[in-house]
This record gives structure tokens, sequence and C-alpha cells, in this order.
């Protein structure tokens, strides 16, 4: 009986260590694309005024990014330069690649400002 709840017990902390791992990677990588928005958006000369995730619906350029292979995410971003409001967009594509370390993606940025 006490061999089982320890069993329990190791399985039941394995799931929130896992849990709490993957939520860590997520918030990392949320952050690591923010700054690079927030870095193009300073090298323009401007400042972030909002910066959101879209769908494929949500890009007005969404129809030249199809390959079936490369997973795309849309950013809409909301900047200005000299007071005045502009609109431009981020796109990361990433592919998967079949080799290397930890089968990495390859990503890049793809902007329209």
């Amino acid at each position: 009986m006490a061999a089982q709840i320890a069993i329990l017990v190791l399985a039941i902390v394995g799931i929130v260590f896992t849990i709490w791992i993957l939520r860590r990677n997520a918030h990392e990588a949320y952050r690591k694309r923010m700054s690079e928005i927030e870095e193009k958006v300073k090298a323009l000369g401007g400042e972030i005024v909002v910066i959101e995730m879209v769908d494929r619906n949500g890009c007005p350029y969404s129809a030249e990014y199809n390959d079936p292979d490369t997973k795309y995410k849309f950013y809409r971003v909301r900047y200005s330069v000299n007071d005045r409001r502009k609109l431009g967009y981020g796109i990361l594509c990433m592919k998967q690649n079949w080799y290397g370390p930890g089968l990495a993606a390859d990503s890049k940025w793809i902007w329209r400002f």
C-alpha cells in the first residue's frame, strides 16, 4: 500500500513538473518574440503601441505564405513614429528540421512595415 502511494505521489509530482516546464518554455518563447518585434520597431525609430498575434485571416499578407512544411505566426504591430500611428505586420516563419540537435526549428522573421 505504501509503495502504491509513493508511486502515485511521484506520478503527480512528475505531471506538475512537466506542466510547469512547458508553461515556462512557452512564456520564454513569447517574451523573446515580443522583444524581437520591439527591437525592429525601435530600429525604425518608433515606439510600440500594441502587439497582437492574429490568425491567418487577420493579416492581409497571409495569402503569400502557404508552404505546408512551414508554420506561420502573424503579429499585427501598431506603433508610432514621430507622433504618427502606423500599422505593420511581423510574420514568423518556422520550419521543422528532421535533423540536428533536438530537431530544432529554423525560424525567420518577415517584416511588413
